[in-house]
């Protein structure tokens, strides 16, 4: 096999192997989380790392529009698991917070990602430290350049 169609291997069985962990997790979430989508979930986590999200932020991290991410918070909205607050000094601007129904499903969640890591955790049982050093560079080296190509595009 040439190094050019082990790279090309390497991407396509990273895109395998996620579409098969979000297999496997997907009916777990949805039985832990009933009346909730993978996407309100996901956008959830994202807003307890985002200063002040709003719909701008959002869209940028989670790779969606800012129409998607519109509909996706006004749902959450109506499910009462964030709020709308603004700045006294600008009214122009929205931003979403947890309630603490939305805080709860939140922790809920990063208990889940946790039950899926201690599942999981005996696949590295036996990769060294050095490799997951590696692979965590690489994986880096590949999110930086796919920024790029948004940029670039945009």
């Amino acid at each position: 096999m040439t190094k050019e169609s082990k790279q090309q291997q390497l991407v396509a069985d990273m895109a395998d192997l996620f579409n098969k962990i979000s297999a496997y997790n997907k009916p777990i979430m949805e039985q832990a989380l009933p009346g909730l989508t993978l996407s309100e979930i996901e956008v959830l986590e994202l807003m307890v790392t985002i200063e002040d999200a709003n719909v701008t932020k959002l869209a940028e991290r989670y790779y969606m529009t800012r129409g998607a991410i519109s509909k996706i918070t006004k749902k959450m909205q109506t499910k009462e698991l964030i709020e709308t607050y603004q700045y006294p000094d600008n009214k122009k601007e929205v931003y979403f917070k947890l309630t603490s129904k939305g805080i709860a499903v939140e922790r809920k969640h990063r208990r889940l990602h946790e039950f899926f890591y201690q599942r999981d955790k005996q696949v590295f049982k036996h990769v060294s430290e050095k490799t997951v050093d590696d692979m965590l560079s690489f994986l880096e080296t590949y999110s930086t350049y796919m920024d790029g190509l948004k940029t670039r595009s945009s």
